[in-house]
């Protein structure tokens, strides 16, 4: 499997700042293996979100990221492909 540069420095800097576990990154590489198209530009447009200040954590009400990105003026992380419950229900291919 072959990524652009600025995928894998976008990679490099969530397993950083994430602290990913090998598994975690396991689990990265297998999604975008099994779907490069959505998970590229998912994590593109991730990495970009984190490095502006986006956090899911309680003290800012688990903000979604799709709400961060529409307020930021970055793109849809989902590329539409997916919304609301959709997501929530969304199982990986075994």
């Amino acid at each position: 499997m072959r990524i652009t540069q600025e995928l894998a420095a976008d990679l490099r800097y969530l397993s950083a700042e994430l602290q990913w576990e090998e598994a975690d990154k396991a689990e990265v590489r297998q999604a975008i293996r099994e779907n490069p198209e959505f998970f590229e530009h998912f994590w593109t447009v991730f990495a970009q979100a984190h490095r502006l200040g986006y956090r899911f954590h309680a003290e800012n009400g688990f903000q979604k990221l799709d709400d961060f990105c529409a307020k930021n003026g970055l793109p849809d992380p989902y590329g539409r492909e997916f919304t609301g419950a959709e997501l929530d229900a969304l199982e990986r291919k075994a």
